[in-house]
């Protein structure tokens, strides 16, 4: 019966051995505290979108809270972002015309770059976030399009900036 109960508490006190409080940083950001993020750069002609995911995505790791976000001298090292598309595509059609659009789906693409001070790249990846919005209006044909996508790219950007964020801190 002793060995019994010793073998069960040798089992239950072992079985979370691997486990660990706080954040669990992949392998290659071992070091890595204080994380720095400039501005955004892109070619996609959308006004004040640099800074719009550059603060989404400084957000999104300020709530996540494994990094602290610091000025470039301050850092560990540095995540560089570069928006490569912002894409609007029609999603559903008005019922009874095939060529008017009611619904949209926004995908906004962004690859980014982890350095570490010394230059040496950790990480390089691509993030994305999607999200779908309708044409507002009396009726589609007289409906603001942009004025709809502009209201949708902050929550595209949220949407991205947690995919980006679970990639930088976890790893995946």
């Amino acid at each position: 019966m002793r060995s019994l109960l010793l073998s069960f508490l040798a089992f239950v006190l072992t079985g979370c051995a691997g486990y660990k409080i706080g954040p669990v940083k992949p392998k290659y950001m071992d070091g890595v505290t204080k994380l720095a993020i400039p501005n955004l750069h892109t070619d996609v002609l959308q006004p004040r979108i640099e800074t719009l995911i550059t603060n989404t995505v400084i957000h999104a790791f300020q709530r996540d809270g494994t990094f602290k976000i610091v000025d470039e001298k301050d850092a560990d090292a540095t995540l560089s972002l570069k928006l490569d598309s912002l894409d609007r595509r029609p999603n559903r059609n008005v019922v009874g015309n095939t060529l008017l659009t009611s619904e949209y789906q926004l995908v906004l693409r962004v690859s980014y770059r982890v350095l570490k001070r010394d230059g040496t790249q950790l990480d390089t990846r691509s993030a994305s976030g999607v999200t779908y919005f309708f044409a507002t209006g009396a009726n589609t044909i007289s409906a603001d399009i942009n004025q709809d996508e502009e209201q949708a790219i902050p929550i595209a950007a949220a949407d991205m900036a947690g995919h980006l964020v679970s990639q930088v801190t976890e790893g995946w």
